[in-house]
């Protein structure tokens, strides 16, 4: 990984092939994954690489973070398929062409099917496809 200052035109080694580089959503903090964990960085900490900041002393002011060895995550299926139907179905709604949706009662079609998301028993092809369906309730094609 390199730091470039683009109104310089320069260019700063800062650390030699890490596994991943991860961005926070507001560009405050730089993950870096090495093959020791993960180090947190502050971007502008990692700015300093191209402006004479040496670089151990910047490798030094991460913030280090080593995952369990038994790392789990649980997942709820139905929650996360609930979340997909609402996803889906909102989006239709925001992306439909006509803001009226033809007259359809949108919200009233969402909670409609909304009962067949919690039938489901596994992931199907319905779960990606059903709010699909539901565009033709306002009589386009998708």
């Amino acid at each position: 990984m390199v730091v470039v200052d683009v109104v310089a035109g320069t260019f700063a080694p800062f650390f030699p092939d890490p596994i991943a580089t991860i961005v926070s959503g507001d560009g405050e903090v730089v993950v870096l994954a090495t093959d020791k964990g993960l180090a947190l960085f502050s971007a502008r900490a990692i700015a300093m690489a191209g402006r004479g900041v040496p670089q151990e002393q910047l490798l030094h002011s991460a913030q280090l973070w080593n995952p369990p060895p038994a790392f789990t995550v649980s997942v709820n299926p139905r929650k996360e398929w609930m979340q997909m139907y609402d996803e889906a179905m909102r989006n239709m709604r925001d992306a439909f062409y006509d803001p009226n949706m033809h007259g359809v009662d949108w919200a009233a079609t969402t909670e409609t099917y909304r009962p067949l998301v919690y039938k489901m028993t596994h992931k199907v092809r319905s779960i990606h496809w059903s709010p699909y369906d539901r565009v033709r309730v306002v009589n386009a094609d998708p």
